[in-house]
């Protein structure tokens, strides 16, 4: 993955800048028209990777900076700014948006040189989960060579109930990083039924797995209008 400055079209910027001159002069926002202008510019911010972060993580917080075009925009960053920090931003931004289009440029970010990009890539696609991340995730969740990319990714293919995530789980048994196998472990409590501990040979015994229901979400009492 190639990452370079020069990567934004001046008219993605003039869009940018325009919408949140927009927003910002209308009642949804409390950032002033000139504030929201200076926040879309710095998002492409050519020297200063900093202010490129801090843009993305304001903006992002506010329900109209989890739309296009500033989506657009994050997706930009998380292929080609060249600073890590700002990359994960964007990452954390596009998964927190929960927009399903924007679920393959996370999937790319689980190929980024950074094991900071590529833990929020792991932490976004949980809140994007469709079986086109199962794959790359199960990957990461045995391949990579951060353990904590590996143990987001076993947390978010947690998401899918099928043998495949048994079969991940299975193999993240053997992983050096002690809080691996207790992710995997969980994993496979949670989806057979079963608990072996940390015991492969046991699990491997096992021929026919068949993946239990959910668990059902235990009600607060204080909610059950006592």
């Amino acid at each position: 993955m190639k990452h370079s400055r020069n990567f934004i079209p001046a008219c993605l910027v003039a869009i940018l800048a325009c919408t949140f001159f927009i927003v910002g002069c209308g009642r949804v926002s409390m950032v002033s028209s000139k504030r929201a202008q200076k926040l879309a510019q710095d998002v492409f911010h050519p020297t200063d990777a900093n202010r490129r972060r801090e843009a993305i993580v304001k903006i992002s917080a506010q329900s109209w900076g989890k739309k296009d075009p500033y989506l657009e925009a994050f997706a930009l960053v998380v292929r080609n700014d060249p600073m890590e920090l700002v990359r994960a931003a964007a990452t954390d931004a596009l998964g927190n948006a929960g927009e399903m289009k924007y679920q393959p440029v996370v999937i790319e970010a689980l190929n980024d040189p950074s094991d900071i990009v590529r833990l929020c890539a792991a932490e976004a696609l949980a809140k994007l989960p469709e079986d086109s991340a199962m794959k790359p995730l199960a990957q990461a969740a045995l391949k990579d060579d951060c353990p904590k990319v590996r143990l987001a990714s076993l947390k978010a293919i947690s998401l899918y109930r099928h043998i495949e995530t048994v079969r991940t789980s299975l193999a993240a048994l053997r992983d050096a990083d002690f809080t691996v196998r207790l992710q995997a472990r969980t994993n496979l409590v949670d989806l057979t039924g079963i608990d072996h501990g940390y015991d492969t040979h046991r699990w491997e015994q096992v021929t026919d797995f068949e993946i239990v229901p959910p668990p059902t979400p235990k009600s607060k009492w204080w909610k059950l209008g006592w």
